[in-house]
Formats: C-alpha cells, structure tokens, sequence
C-alpha cells in the first residue's frame, strides 16, 4: 500500500471530483491518501467531505511548508496538484530531497502565466524545481512540450485524467430541479443553453465566441462563468458584450463563486459547451462534455482540441459553430469513445505509472 499527499489550492470546484477520484482508487488496494488544502482566504468547503484525519488545511505558507518538511517522509509521494503558489517554486527549488520526493501536475495557467516575461530570478526557480521533482505530468502533447523546451526538463512526462461521475442531462434532472439556485431557474425554462468559456479571463475570448454565435442566429440562453479569474472591468465588458449581442433576458451570469455540487447542477443545464482557449484550459468541462454526448465546439488549434480530436472524438469548431441537426447528433459517439477511453482502471492504471509507484 503506497500512501499519498496531495496538495490542491483554492480552486474549490475543481478540488471535489479529485478527492472523489481518489478515493473511488481506493478499491483498488494499493494506495490511500491525505489531503492538504491551502487557501489564503480561509474558505474550505473541503471540511465537509473530506475525514476530519485525512484533511489537512493552511491559509500562509508559513505554516504549510514547514509542516511538510515534518511529515514529507511520512508519504510514499506528495502530489502538487498545480503549482500557482508562487513560493513553492522557491521551497522546491531548494528543499531537493522534498522535490524528489514530489510530482507536479500541471494545469496549464502556471506555465503559461509564468513563463510570460518571467523575471530572470523566477525563471531560474522553475527550472530547478522542474528539475527537482521526481515525476511531472501534463494534460496535453503542448504542455509536455513546453516544459521540456522551456523549463528543461529531461526526464519523461507523464500523462494524467482526472474523472468525475457525470451523467446525462436527463438522470439528473429531478436533482436540477430541487437543488438549482433561484437566480438560475431560468436555465429550466425549455430554452437551449450555451456555456460560454469556464471562468472570466480573457483566454476564454468571449467577444468572439459571442459574434459567433450572434451569427449563427443563437436565439437559447447565453451562461457566461465569470466568477473566477476576471478582473472586475473586463467581466462587466464581456457581460456588456454579451448585451449588444442577445437580450438581456438571454444572458445568465454567475458572477459568485458556488459549490462545486451546484456548479455540478448547474452545468446539467447546458446544451452546448463552447471553449476558445489556445492553450489547455476547462479540462473537467471537456470530460463532462465528453462523458454526456453534449456538443463541444473548441478552438480548432487549440491544445485541449487537438488533444481529443487525436483521441479520436468529435469536436466542434468554436469560431464557426455548425449547430444542424446532422452534424449535433455526431457527438453521441463520444459516449461510447469515453468509456472505453476513461474507464476508472485505466485512468487508475495512468496515475500509478506518472507516479511512479511500483506496487
């Protein structure tokens, strides 16, 4: 039995279907895990879901790394889910035998972000913390790419899933019903509804997107998630846009960070996912889409498109949305192609290779 450390930030929605995998592996038999989550802001629904034993919870880095330091030889392995805490770098630049001892999964936004005019002494940080760790896995082809051609990493990327229990629109309808928020009741009104982007940066091109689909004569509901990664000047720029292009009683916003439980139920109302990210983001918004059939149309040389269009599913394109009734109903064969694909073995059998566990 190999014993696991992970340690997630505040990206809440995205924490749940972790955990959940997780421990669904346990059935398994060969590995168990705790839990570390750190958040300035002191805002842990994780209290809620994970044992009171296996949660650990930090709001300043001065608590967390030196409790690492203490246990780290308690864990088979500690798995950095991300890595936007700036001082991690530096802590895993230098503490080496913590960071052989570590594996890094990417994201995508800490690379990107970082690597954007990086300042020299950062630069170096992230280079020796690549260096440091003793495994690093990454959604897609592109970020693998990136980490070797720019951080220098040498050593083989590993490739990682992470699965969340979807279902179809229609087996969760009863729920929708009773656990939706008031402000999105709308969403249940019969209309089709159109995800657009999965938070408010301006990776998600939401003026294009919405031009798009203003031409291609959309008369559903417009969701716009915006509660997380908008600067307050360009959310209301996007929602104002959103405005000029369809009535206002078209445009849903979600303005506030949620649950990832109503977030879930949320995302049980959509119809259409619609993402222009160049670089991998929405990765879990792809697999529900994915998971369910429902159209997904992504930015046709964009990483996460790619990635599954050569995974053999079918996706859409973003910037010229064909919404006909003969090209929609080809998304049904993804239902079939991600099961067999992500099936709960293999996606457990992936982890323990990027790991590196022998078991």
């Amino acid at each position: 039995m190999k014993h696991l450390l992970h340690i997630f930030y505040d990206s809440h929605h995205h924490n749940r279907p972790v955990y959940d995998m997780f421990e669904a592996f346990s059935q398994f038999g060969d590995i168990s895990s705790e839990y570390v989550y750190f958040d300035r802001d002191g805002f842990f629904p994780e209290k809620e879901y994970v044992p009171t034993d296996r949660g650990h919870y930090f709001t300043n880095n001065g608590d967390m790394l030196p409790w690492l330091r203490r246990v780290f030889r308690q864990y088979n392995t500690l798995v950095f889910h991300s890595m936007f805490n700036a001082t991690a770098w530096d802590f895993l630049a230098h503490e080496t035998n913590i960071a052989s001892h570590s594996v890094w999964v990417v994201f995508g936004g800490e690379i990107y972000e970082g690597l954007e005019k990086p300042a020299l002494e950062r630069l170096e940080l992230m280079r020796a913390t690549t260096k440091n760790v003793k495994s690093i896995l990454t959604f897609t082809q592109q970020e693998e790419n990136i980490v070797k051609e720019c951080l220098g990493r040498h050593n083989a990327v590993g490739r990682y899933v992470y699965l969340q229990d979807w279902q179809p629109k229609q087996l969760e309808k009863q729920l929708t019903e009773k656990s939706l928020p008031d402000s999105f009741k709308v969403l249940l009104s019969g209309k089709k509804v159109a995800l657009i982007g999965n938070s408010g940066t301006p990776a998600n091109k939401h003026r294009e997107i919405l031009e798009a689909l203003s031409q291609n004569q959309f008369n559903g509901l417009i969701l716009l998630p915006l509660a997380y990664g908008a600067h307050e000047a360009y959310r209301k720029n996007v929602v104002d846009v959103a405005r000029s292009f369809f009535p206002e009683a078209q445009v849903v916003v979600l303005e506030e960070p949620v649950t990832n439980d109503i977030y879930r139920t949320i995302l049980s109302c959509v119809d259409y996912y619609f993402f222009a990210h160049e670089r991998q983001q929405a990765g879990q918004h792809w697999m529900a889409a994915l998971a369910t059939g429902m159209p997904i149309f992504g930015y046709m040389n964009g990483a996460s498109s790619q990635h599954f269009l050569e995974l053999g599913f079918h996706v859409g394109d973003v910037m010229n949305p064909n919404l006909s009734e003969e090209f929609l109903s080809d998304f049904n064969v993804n239902v079939d192609h991600y099961r067999h694909l992500f099936s709960l073995e293999r996606v457990h059998d992936l982890w323990l290779e990027g790991l590196q566990l022998s078991i």
